[in-house]
């Protein structure tokens, strides 16, 4: 299994905002792993990132544009998921982690 380091989440976070439509904003909350690597530096890598789209007006253009990031950069079909969207109970815009004109990524 291939794990994600900063760079390479970071990386899927560039291609992934190249990869949506640029009249759909998007707007994901990370948790899990990844917010731990990209937010405290606590770990060296995750398995995948745990996400949650917040705000788009086309939930499945994030997914279609995940998978494409996934082959163009050989990441796991499921490097960006939902898997921990269950354990989310209320939360508040977090820190800015990345942030392009039509993708904004927060902890």
């Amino acid at each position: 299994m291939r794990l994600l380091s900063r760079a390479d989440i970071l990386e899927a976070l560039e291609a992934l905002s190249e990869e949506l439509p640029e009249d759909s904003p998007v707007e994901i909350f990370v948790g899990g792993g990844a917010a731990l690597v990209l937010l405290y530096n606590a770990r060296e890598a995750t398995k995948d990132v745990d996400a949650v789209v917040v705000a788009s007006a086309n939930p499945s253009a994030v997914r279609g544009a995940a998978q494409r990031v996934a082959e163009i950069l050989g990441l796991p079909l499921d490097w960006l998921n939902e898997g921990a969207k269950g354990y989310l109970h209320g939360f508040s815009p977090g820190e800015v982690l990345f942030q392009r004109p039509h993708l904004v990524v927060r902890a």
